[in-house]
């Protein structure tokens, strides 16, 4: 992964081999960035997507190893415990054009992806919600 900050957004490249979230996790590390907003774009070979049940209060996961487009790419950061929090939801598309989306558990680049980090000047929370199951922002 390399970046070069443009005032309040940090702009992304990731190469062959790097990991979406753990570059985005990486990056509010050591830029110590507490609430940004993420978009961007660009191809995998091998991702891991999620739908939440609601009923059940668990993730469904869909593993895809196929050369894929990245569509689309967006979601935030946040922080929970003091930890960068990362929200993501990724819109792939398979080789036959098919296009799958959901929560983005996991994404290795096999080209190229661009990426904008849009850090807003704020701190936004989360925090556990047990109607949903889920951490939900959270406003202080």
């Amino acid at each position: 992964m390399e970046y070069r900050k443009c005032g309040h957004t940090f702009i992304l490249r990731l190469d062959p081999g790097d990991e979406i979230i753990s570059s985005l996790t990486a990056l509010a590390e050591n830029e110590n960035i507490r609430t940004a907003q993420i978009q961007g774009l660009g191809a995998s070979n091998h991702a891991k997507i999620a739908l939440y049940d609601l009923e059940k209060k668990e993730f469904h996961r869909k593993t895809l190893d196929v050369p894929m487009e990245i569509a689309s790419l967006n979601g935030n950061i946040s922080r929970k415990d003091g930890k960068p929090y990362l929200h993501v939801h990724i819109g792939l598309a398979t080789p036959d054009l098919s296009l799958f989306g959901g929560h983005l558990v996991e994404c290795v680049i096999s080209v190229t992806a661009e990426i904008f980090v849009d850090v807003l000047d704020c701190e936004t929370g989360r925090r556990f919600d047990e109607k949903t199951g889920i951490n939900i922002f959270h406003f202080e």
